[in-house]
């Protein structure tokens, strides 16, 4: 089983990801991506919808125009704060970060954190609420022990594979049963691996992924792949 706990996709894609039978969790960002998603993912068992306001989205939408798609959804995300990539200002990320957290804990519905540049703050925040929690992405080398102690689950992304330092301390301190990876979409993987690709690499991308969590973490590639699967199962 291939499993992508996050990842950004267009709709062209879906036949590939389809075809290759990849579970893949797919997100939306704003009210018009959701409900292109979500309709046309409905008849693909592979693909698994989540949807939310994105930070960079979070001055232009209002979280109450989400609530006809977090009805359809399981997991709602990503959502967050990031003072890094976004351009938004703080106080419009954290007051959509907080509406969309609160009405996640009220339904029972897992979150799918963003958290870049503002690990410390997002940590601060989550540790108030108790659904499951998926941390995308992490990119920082401290605050880790704060997300531990939530029982955080986490995604790694294809920097593992362009030696990002972050990434590869996260695999080294991470449990198997809290472990997940994630493409992010075609352009986060060209991203990372600084070139230009279509998407049909991201099955092999995947597979790299895991193959080198098994090398830093000195385990067997089938228990990897075990663990990863039985969290991807668990979680959604």
């Amino acid at each position: 089983m291939i499993c992508d706990a996050h990842t950004h996709i267009k709709i062209k894609d879906l036949k590939y990801l389809c075809d290759n039978e990849i579970y893949s969790m797919a997100c939306a960002m704003n009210p018009e991506e959701s409900k292109e998603l979500i309709e046309n993912t409905a008849e693909c068992k592979y693909i698994n919808p989540t949807c939310a306001i994105h930070p960079n989205y979070s001055d232009r939408y209002e979280v109450s125009e989400m609530m006809p798609y977090f009805d359809k959804v399981k997991v709602i995300g990503e959502i967050g704060m990031d003072d890094v990539w976004c351009t938004v200002p703080l106080v419009d990320q954290r007051t959509a970060f907080l509406k969309q957290l609160n009405i996640a804990e009220e339904t029972n519905k897992p979150v799918i954190i963003h958290s870049k540049g503002m690990e410390r703050l997002v940590a601060d925040i989550l540790k108030n609420y108790s659904m499951p929690k998926i941390i995308h992405w992490y990119s920082s080398l401290n605050y880790l022990e704060l997300y531990f102690k939530m029982d955080c689950y986490f995604t790694i992304g294809p920097g593992i594979l362009s030696g990002d330092e972050s990434v590869i301390n996260l695999v080294k301190r991470l449990p198997l049963n809290r472990l997940l990876v994630e493409t992010d979409g075609i352009e986060a993987i060209n991203w990372a691996l600084g070139k230009e690709a279509d998407i049909d690499i991201t099955k092999d991308t995947l597979l790299m992924m895991c193959q080198k969590i098994s090398s830093i973490k000195n385990e067997p590639i089938e228990l990897v792949n075990e663990n990863i699967e039985k969290n991807f199962l668990t979680f959604f």
